[in-house]
């Protein structure tokens, strides 16, 4: 999966369960997708949809969690 590809997953897995630790999203990423290079790509994708307002992270909880902003 190369890394623009994991920015829709991200926005359905935070859409459907709410938000969720990074540690999460990444089970649940790899089980769309057990390429070895996913983990790096789905990081990035996160900052990259942070940078553009569609996701943000609270961290004012441990572990941070990842939203959709709406």
């Amino acid at each position: 999966m190369i890394q623009k590809d994991t920015h829709q997953h991200l926005i359905d897995i935070l859409s459907k369960y709410g938000p969720l630790p990074t540690g999460r999203i990444s089970e649940l990423i790899n089980e769309i997708n057990d390429d070895h290079d996913t983990g790096y790509n789905f990081r990035w994708g996160q900052q990259q949809l942070k940078k553009y307002g569609v996701i943000d992270i609270d961290k004012s909880v441990t572990p941070n969690l990842w939203y959709m902003i709406t």
